[in-house]
């Protein structure tokens, strides 16, 4: 059985129109979305019998459905649609079909569409609570997702006063976007806003700075049989035998 990522390196070699003389009736179209709608991709199989199957490659990867993704072939007209409930960012890239026989390999692949994902700014993780001593550093980093893409400012306070660039404050204006906070002071407490913003809206995501040594890390003393004690901190690994 050929594999669809196997097929796609051989046909990267030998160009994907000597791969298969049979070409797709319908490939998938090139697609504007905006996030958090729903969207549909299709591609329908070359005649003159359908294949058993069509698979789809997203970015070069396997595609499957999940909670958001749903992938319906009929078989007996050829078509396939690749449904997507709710848009994000990680949806945009290069779609393509591969046709299979009942033995699972490749006959026949489409051409690629384009599938653009546009919207409100997002955030690939959540800001995160930094702990920091008096006198010392903290850095709070902001990862922003967005198309078209977004400017993105940093407030503190209540209520929220926004931040400027100078004395303690370095504020970085190109990914990843970064807050820093030089000879940390207890008024510099709080919490701090990451404000993202395009010409769809804004996206706000927000985490509290703490003064305070970080936390030092457990250790466990175990004392087995043997003379040598065992002295394990937090996330080490161990296995026990009885």
């Amino acid at each position: 059985m050929m594999s669809v990522l196997v097929c796609l390196w051989i046909c990267a070699l030998l160009s994907l129109q000597s791969c298969f003389a049979q070409v797709f009736r319908d490939s998938p179209a090139d697609v504007v979305a905006l996030t958090n709608s729903p969207a549909t991709l299709s591609c329908s199989a070359p005649d003159p019998a359908p294949p058993s199957s069509i698979a789809w490659v997203h970015n070069d990867i396997a595609a499957a459905s999940n909670d958001r993704i749903s992938i319906v072939y009929d078989s007996t007209s050829g078509r396939s649609e690749f449904r997507i409930s709710s848009v994000n960012y990680n949806d945009d890239g290069i779609y393509q079909c591969f046709a299979e026989d009942a033995q699972g390999d490749i006959v026949s692949s489409s051409d690629t569409g384009n599938f653009t994902v546009q919207g409100h700014p997002a955030f690939a993780e959540p800001l995160s609570p930094v702990v920091a001593p008096l006198g010392g550093q903290a850095v709070f980093t902001c990862f922003v997702l967005s198309n078209p893409p977004a400017t993105v400012s940093w407030v503190f306070g209540v209520p929220p006063q926004p931040l400027v660039e100078g004395g303690r404050i370095t504020i970085s204006e190109t990914p990843p976007f970064t807050l820093t906070i030089s000879n940390v002071q207890a008024a510099d407490e709080g919490f701090y806003e990451c404000v993202a913003e395009n010409s769809y809206g804004p996206n706000i995501t927000s985490a509290r700075l703490s003064i305070g040594d970080p936390p030092t890390p457990l250790a466990v003393l175990l004392t087995p049989s043997s003379p040598n004690p065992l002295i394990l901190t937090l996330e080490d690994d161990l296995a026990l035998r009885c």
